[in-house]
């Protein structure tokens, strides 16, 4: 009977952290349903180190500022408190504010790049409460049914071009006075990228390489409707492949900080909370880049980019 008694104890504490989410790991209870909408800014910014070979391509010399705006829009619905799916649409639109380039308006002219919907995504999500915090575990997938485009300045319809799976799995360990803190690890592998030139240039097939990423974060509650966090997030991405095989796109290796939170609006009724999100990369490597028709050209990465995001979430 003690033994027994120690058993339930054990498991009716590991259920007393299940419905206290973090922020990271935010989801739909059972029965309950989430409506997301939010915008991120990106400012990021890299240079040719040997622009001549760019410029003939109608590429910038200089990509000083490369802006992203992406609006995003999902739906989540919990089918218990410990499984939750949904479906979710994001758009994005990409510009240059560049230093000269061939075929711009000149120093300082900012180019549009292209606009269009990215992806959509779908998700599911799953947590088991333990004794000592939460496990969580899911699989996120952008799918985009379309290639992407480009025509002859390297403006594109902002497709994806091809398909992403991350499956993920996670602690957090939630504490009853509104502290979190835990890990996250993160695999994405993709499917074949198609790009098609406007130019009547072959369609380019790119193996796209996979991305590990690593996320550790920290939370406190403010007050019961806010909460306050912190991540520090590590990514690697292997290079991408074109059909011989031979090495494209970027590798890339960051670190990224972020400021988050979770902000009640004050009224209950409405039950909505606002999620503003600052993120700053640290470090970057991004060694190479291919442009198609030309071989692989080597660029200089900023540590300075940054973005902004925020979102308002609607439970019913």
């Amino acid at each position: 009977m003690k033994l027994l008694s120690i058993i339930l104890l054990a498991f009716g504490a590991s259920y007393s952290y299940a419905g206290h989410h973090s922020e990271t790991f935010y989801q739909a209870h059972g029965g309950g349903n989430i409506v997301n909408a939010g915008w991120k800014y990106e400012v990021g910014g890299f240079k040719f180190s040997n622009p001549d070979e760019a410029a003939p391509l109608g590429q910038p010399a200089k990509y000083p500022y490369t802006k992203g705006h992406t609006f995003s829009l999902n739906y989540e619905r919990g089918f218990t408190d410990m499984f939750s799916a949904g479906l979710g649409f994001n758009f994005s639109s990409v510009s240059w504010d560049n230093a000269g380039s061939a075929g711009s308006g000149g120093p300082g002219q900012s180019i549009q790049a292209g606009s269009g919907l990215r992806n959509i995504d779908v998700f599911f999500k799953g947590n088991y409460g333990l004794s000592f915090g939460t496990l969580y575990y899911g699989l996120d997938a952008d799918l985009s049914f379309a290639a992407e485009e480009r025509d002859e300045l390297g403006k594109s319809n902002r497709a994806l071009g091809h398909h992403n799976f991350t499956p993920y799995l996670g602690m957090s360990f939630g504490k009853r006075d509104g502290m979190n803190y835990g890990l996250k690890l993160e695999y994405m592998f993709s499917t074949e990228k198609t790009t098609e030139f406007d130019s009547g240039a072959p369609d380019l097939e790119t193996e796209i390489g996979d991305t590990i990423m690593a996320t550790a974060f920290f939370e406190n509650a403010l007050s019961d409707k806010s909460i306050l966090g912190f991540s520090a997030r590590y990514l690697q991405k292997a290079f991408d492949e074109d059909a011989n095989g031979n090495d494209a796109g970027s590798e890339i290796e960051r670190i990224t900080l972020s400021l988050y939170g979770a902000v009640g609006c004050g009224c209950s009724k409405m039950n909505l909370k606002f999620l503003p999100k600052f993120s700053y990369n640290v470090l970057g490597d991004y060694p190479t880049v291919f442009i198609p028709g030309n071989e692989a050209i080597d660029i200089e990465g900023t540590s300075g980019s940054y973005a902004m995001e925020f979102a308002v979430r609607k439970e019913f």
